[in-house]
């Protein structure tokens, strides 16, 4: 044997240990990452959606910015419930019941104070607060113990109130696709494009059943099989067949991550 086979005989036991301390590493946080990667995917579109939701009714002006703060605010609201949970199974996604409270909550701003100059102020600081006292409300229930009366909520009444948020849900995102938006009149305005997001919406309750049946992308959740689907597709119909009409995109969101407006008017005005 050779002086060099001792040094290298020693390096393989090394080696060894720490290609099996990698695969360790990998096969604990592996799963997590990639969950975690699945989950903030999907956790975009519902963003998106509560976003039009509250704000849709604001006209197309205010489109990009509601998008743009949904997503930066899914991203932070993100961060901080990974270093604040107190449990891994949770996952930061908008809630529709709390937003159709908001949407409503806008509708009655906006109705009150049409033409105030500083409407979209007076609407993110009236959203704010709202949002603060429902947070302030979780805590004391939380720390008084109050909670536990959810435990006495009937069933048939949790799923009657979840399934009610769901026709809201609804009908307030088809009624844009009808002439009438105040009273449907039940002609869509654009037949294409409301076909293409019933697809869609199929899209979602049905992948789940064909991954199966073909054994691929099982673990794809069906949100974001749609959202994938529907980008590509839509991008596609507009370059193939330009006048083939889908409905509006929303662009480039190139809003800043910190708004410029200043709070001195909103001061000023109250």
């Amino acid at each position: 044997m050779s002086l060099d086979d001792g040094p290298r005989a020693k390096t393989k036991p090394h080696r060894a240990a720490v290609s099996s301390r990698v695969q360790a590493i990998s096969e604990k946080f592996g799963g997590d990452i990639s969950a975690g990667f699945l989950a903030g995917v999907t956790a975009i579109p519902t963003a998106l959606a509560t976003a039009l939701l509250v704000f849709g009714q604001l006209g197309a002006s205010v489109l990009h910015s509601s998008a743009s703060v949904a997503i930066y605010s899914l991203i932070i609201g993100g961060v901080i419930v990974a270093l604040l949970a107190n449990s891994s199974p949770i996952v930061p996604v908008p809630i529709i019941g709390p937003n159709l409270m908001f949407a409503s909550l806008v509708a009655i701003i906006a109705s009150a104070h049409s033409g105030a100059p500083d409407l979209l102020i007076l609407i993110t600081a009236a959203l704010g607060l709202c949002m603060l006292i429902a947070g302030l409300g979780q805590v004391c229930l939380g720390a008084s113990g109050l909670a536990a009366v959810g435990n006495f909520v009937p069933y048939p009444v949790l799923v009657g109130f979840l399934n009610g948020i769901a026709v809201l849900t609804m009908v307030s995102q088809l009624r844009p696709h009808f002439a009438g938006a105040a009273d449907p009149d039940f002609t869509p305005t654009n037949p294409t494009a409301l076909a293409f997001v019933t697809a869609l919406v199929a899209l979602i309750f049905f992948f789940p059943s064909l991954a199966r049946a073909l054994r691929r992308f099982v673990a794809v959740p069906g949100a974001l099989a749609a959202l994938v689907f529907g980008i590509a597709a839509f991008q596609a119909a507009n370059w193939l067949w330009p006048s083939f009409d889908l409905g509006p995109a929303l662009g480039r969101l190139d809003v800043p991550l910190v708004p410029s407006f200043a709070l001195s008017t909103l001061a000023a005005d109250t």
